[in-house]
């Protein structure tokens, strides 16, 4: 499928040549949110939204409490720079969001390794400078009991090169991965509100303070991890053009360092 900058889908068939109809019962399409196919309205939680008008259908429950004079704009006419999962505010996308809806086009569209993933699983993809961990990596990725959750560092990523976000974004999908092979119901279409709980990973003081040997397991599962997921990723970044070499093997040596730091 493809979208207009509004969310109006064209549907494609294997060649990528248009068609009338899809094969296939999509539940969620443009900005991740439900579909109903019979009216053609997609679902803001609080209102519906037309695709082929560029509007809400209704009025917006909060009124000018939105910031806005129409109550039924949608996302001030900006589209690609606002985001309003809720039907009721825009708001606008930091830096660290744009380059990561950028690194996911480019994944979707060069069907690059996660393009399967991003397309059938609602994962919880967010920036945040904290990101639930005291590591200074770029990014982590873990599970909760339904969903799987990337974290993204805001300053961090406000370093890096676009290529540079998507060869990232490649490598926290390889873990995504490895979730849901583990456990396939984490992969479904529930979509996530809310904070996700703490990642997997502990701070400094709270893994020196573990027993050593469930410190050692902790680690070594980490490694383990970080080990299959560097294998994978040189696969996925085989055809992946000019990847940068430092960032693999920055990825590469991530549990390496972890355990350098609370040895």
């Amino acid at each position: 499928m493809r979208y207009d900058a509004f969310g109006r889908i064209t549907w494609l068939n294997a060649s990528f040549a248009t068609k009338a109809n899809t094969d296939f019962a999509w539940n969620r399409t443009f900005t991740g949110q439900v579909f109903d196919s019979e009216s053609g309205l997609m679902l803001y939680h609080n209102r519906y939204y037309h695709t082929g008008l560029g509007r809400f259908v209704s009025r917006d429950p909060i009124g000018y409490n939105a910031g806005d004079v129409s109550f039924y704009r949608y996302l001030l006419n900006s589209s690609c720079n606002s985001t309003d999962a809720h039907g009721l505010q825009a708001r606008r996308l930091i830096p660290c969001e744009r380059m990561l809806l950028s690194a996911q086009r480019r994944i979707e569209s060069n069907r690059r390794f996660g393009h399967d993933i991003l397309r059938k699983c609602n994962i919880d993809i967010r920036c945040h400078e904290d990101c639930w961990t005291s590591q200074s990596f770029g990014a982590v990725a873990w599970a909760s009991d339904e969903h799987v959750h990337i974290c993204f560092r805001e300053s961090t990523i406000a370093r890096m090169s676009q290529r540079e976000v998507t060869t990232l974004l490649i490598h926290e999908l390889v873990h995504a991965d490895q979730f849901i092979q583990e456990n396939e119901c984490l992969c479904n279409d529930k979509k996530f509100d809310g904070d996700p709980p703490p990642s997997l990973f502990l701070t400094e003081e709270e893994l020196v303070s573990m027993e050593p040997v469930e410190r050692d397991e902790r680690l070594s599962d980490c490694e383990r991890r970080e080990r299959q997921a560097s294998e994978e990723q040189i696969k996925a970044l085989r055809n992946f053009r000019n990847a940068p070499d430092n960032l693999v093997q920055a990825c590469t040596d991530r549990s390496c360092n972890y355990q350098a730091q609370v040895k």
